[in-house]
């Protein structure tokens, strides 16, 4: 429990005891939901389609999460064709990308029951996976960027491929481009109107290593060995780069990155998990850190999947943390940064030895990605808290 006592002793604001605390730092705190029962030495990507992630860990491992308290492994597929890397999900298959063996793809309409339907036979990383209508883009090491056609997933049929260099980690597609993370060659974007023929319309290095990225509107997202880069892509063929963060911390090293409304998470390595808010891209900023190493992570809610490495798939509920002022004398503020989604309702007690939590039924209003409530200021001491509804 986290408390703070307001000035003239109006209010003391209390962190519901919703779980165990992690390791927070700033506006936000990683409550830790449960884990996976399955022990892990590495985890390099993760994917969540509906009430299941989808972890690549030298193999294709599944968890039910549909409840974040009780996260449960319902299956394991065993390639048997070298090493998962990556994977997404679009439908009823999963696409994994295997490290000297391409594509390999599987029907997941039954989650518990995975079967192999396809592959393709290639050279290459399979370090990282997109899907977008009827293609599936891989970036393959140091093969460069492959497109297949997967309308029929049982033959998956390359109809493109581009090499500039690099050693290719990571892709998303937004629209009519492909972004590759490239490694050391930086961050190439590719017109892909006609998947056959991509067209390299953009390309940016500044001596970064971008590792994984992810798009969000007009910006791209790029984790890279010096921290969280942001670029303005609202004309792809002309990036420009608008922010970054800086990895101060020995062993900072972005791996993955991925955006929820107006947050961004880096897996950064050794590291951990940071949390910047992007509401203005221009300027991310700092809410909470996670430690442990961790190459991946994803977003789902009000939750976050981390699987760590040399330790479980963990889920954490991402809770904000409550503040209070004073907005003149007679009326009080409490406020909290925007929650990734709905759920959260505030509530006040004027007694902690009683169970008389009432709720607030003040709306709240958002100013600078922080939702307030303005409440009349009492003579009587009063505690506030978040609920997780």
């Amino acid at each position: 429990m986290k408390t703070q006592r307001a000035n003239s002793a109006l209010a003391v604001l209390v962190m519901s005891l919703l779980a165990s605390a992690g390791t927070c730092v700033g506006q936000f705190s990683f409550l830790n939901q449960g884990h996976g029962s399955n022990y892990m030495d590495y985890a390099d990507g993760v994917a969540i389609s509906g009430n299941y992630a989808y972890i690549a860990r030298g193999n294709l491992f599944i968890y039910d999460i549909s409840n974040p308290t009780n996260v449960v492994n319902v299956a394991t597929t065993n390639t048997g064709a070298g090493t998962v890397f990556s994977v997404a999900v679009s439908g009823n298959y999963a696409y994994m990308g295997v490290v000297n063996n391409g594509l390999r793809i599987y029907d997941v309409s039954n989650p518990a029951k995975p079967f192999f339907v396809g592959s393709t036979n290639n050279v290459g990383g399979g370090f990282g996976v997109a899907l977008a209508g009827n293609y599936c883009y891989l970036a393959n090491g140091g093969d460069g960027l492959r497109i297949y056609d997967v309308s029929n997933p049982a033959n998956p049929l390359c109809i493109a491929r581009t090499n500039n260099g690099g050693l290719a980690q990571g892709v998303a597609i937004s629209g009519n481009y492909a972004y590759l993370a490239n490694d050391n060659d930086g961050l190439r974007i590719y017109n892909i109107s006609d998947p056959a023929h991509p067209i390299n319309i953009a390309h940016t290095n500044s001596s970064l290593y971008v590792e994984g990225l992810a798009i969000s509107g007009n910006y791209a997202y790029l984790a890279t060995d010096t921290g969280l880069h942001i670029y303005n892509v609202s004309n792809p063929a002309l990036p420009s780069l608008v922010s970054r963060t800086n990895n101060s911390t020995p062993g900072g090293v972005g791996r993955n990155v991925a955006v929820f409304g107006s947050y961004a998470f880096l897996a950064n390595n050794s590291d951990g998990l940071r949390m910047y808010d992007v509401s203005n891209p221009a300027k991310p900023a700092p809410v909470a850190h996670l430690t442990g190493a961790l190459w991946a992570v994803a977003v789902s809610g009000n939750y976050v999947y981390v699987p760590i490495w040399y330790s479980y798939l963990q889920s954490y509920l991402v809770a904000p943390q409550l503040g209070i002022g004073l907005t003149n004398a007679q009326s009080t503020v409490v406020s909290w940064p925007a929650p990734l989604g709905p759920g959260f309702g505030l509530q006040r007690n004027t007694n902690l030895s009683t169970a008389n939590w009432l709720d607030v039924t003040n709306s709240p209003t958002t100013t600078s990605n922080r939702a307030q409530v303005i409440l009349p200021a009492s003579a009587k001491r009063a505690f506030y808290r978040l609920k997780l509804l």
